[in-house]
């Protein structure tokens, strides 16, 4: 790790496991001017991962949760040895004069969610992230990006005006 790196409410590995991706995560340390391990390091990434990424263009006006994407954005991975699963969504979405929601559900659970309330006249763009780290039983799991719109509003994602990515990543927590 070299002179830059010191061990923190983690330890530094010491070793790696080839075709497998270690990932660390470090916050800088102002007092000693290093960067400080703060997890895991036992968090590995198994086989069964999900992304997609497109410039695709989607759009609803419906004031009940529907999927952005009943192809793409709807996905069902299997969990075992009580794996947690990494979900992440993130995209720009434009709208009226209306408030819209956002959500990624496992099953009929939501994992997490967003709220966007627009008090802006002429509507605007807004970047939206959702990330957790859910906690499935083992087995067989569907997760879905949804989203809904006020009554008489209509809600756009993606499109020209930048990507969609959504993904989901079985990860080992130790």
């Amino acid at each position: 790790w070299g002179t830059s790196f010191e061990s923190g409410s983690a330890t530094l590995p010491t070793t790696t496991v080839i075709s497998t991706r270690l990932d660390v995560s470090f916050v800088w340390n102002v007092v000693t001017s290093k960067w400080r391990c703060v997890a895991p390091a036992a968090a590995t990434l198994t086989p069964n991962n999900y992304s997609y990424n497109a410039s695709a263009n989607y759009s609803t006006t419906s004031s009940s949760w529907v999927s952005v994407d009943a192809t793409n954005t709807t996905k069902s991975i299997t969990t075992s040895n009580s794996h947690k699963v990494r979900v992440m969504a993130s995209f720009t979405a434009y709208n009226g004069l209306y408030a819209c929601w956002f959500q990624v559900v496992r099953d009929t659970t939501t994992v997490v969610a967003q709220t966007v309330v627009n008090e802006s006249t002429n509507g605007y763009y807004f970047n939206i992230a959702m990330n957790a780290l859910d906690n499935p039983a083992t087995g067989a799991h569907t997760y879905d990006l949804q989203y809904k719109t006020d009554a008489g509003g209509t809600l756009h994602i993606g499109g020209t005006i930048s990507y969609i990515s959504f993904s989901l990543e079985e990860v080992n927590s130790g």
